[in-house]
């Protein structure tokens, strides 16, 4: 009787295999779900000013009564200008350049206004480029430059003063500021 209880129990088995397991060709039910990634990368933006810049924009023995006088590392008519900013190369962005200054060029109570004070800018630099022809004067809120340089060009300066008739005598100064902002962004004051 064992025997037959013990194949009695391996007969049920099989049929109940056959009739709970899959069989071949039989859909296996599963259940899938999903979702999405994001990630969002910063925009990054990094500026060097040449060697030149870094120490300053420098007029040196100006007399009174002079215009379109040549900022020291300009090298005007002999050379490429030592002044150029660069945009870093990893740099994730073009850019657009923006520039401006503090105010009036003061020493003690004197002051030579911004409207004798001027730039010129390319992304190019030879003997005659940036040109004098070019040149915008200076304000106290950023202007635009050149725009939608990307990180392997410069963005190229030439710097002039025009130094009024009885201007008295002193060491003027003022602060330039540059800006790269993302192409087709406002400069940001």
């Amino acid at each position: 009787m064992m025997k037959k209880l013990a194949v009695l129990g391996i007969v049920a088995f099989a049929i109940a295999s056959i009739l709970i397991l899959p069989q071949k060709g039989e859909a296996v039910v599963t259940s899938n779900a999903s979702t999405t990634t994001s990630a969002t990368v910063a925009v990054y933006i990094a500026i060097q000013l040449s060697p030149t810049l870094q120490t300053g924009i420098v007029f040196s023995n100006l007399q009174q009564g002079t215009t379109d006088n040549n900022a020291d590392g300009n090298n005007y008519g002999s050379g490429g200008t030592d002044y150029w900013i660069n945009v870093s190369s990893d740099t994730n962005v073009n850019v657009d350049y923006c520039i401006k200054a503090d105010g009036p060029l003061t020493s003690g109570s004197n002051t030579i206004a911004l409207s004798n004070y001027y730039f010129a800018n390319s992304t190019t630099t030879d003997a005659n480029t940036p040109s004098l022809s070019a040149k915008k004067a200076f304000t106290t809120s950023y202007q635009k430059m050149d725009t939608g340089l990307d990180n392997t060009q410069n963005e190229y300066l030439r710097f002039w003063l025009d130094v009024p008739a009885g201007q008295a005598p002193g060491t003027y100064e003022n602060t330039v500021y540059f800006q790269a902002v993302e192409a087709g962004q406002n400069c940001v004051d």
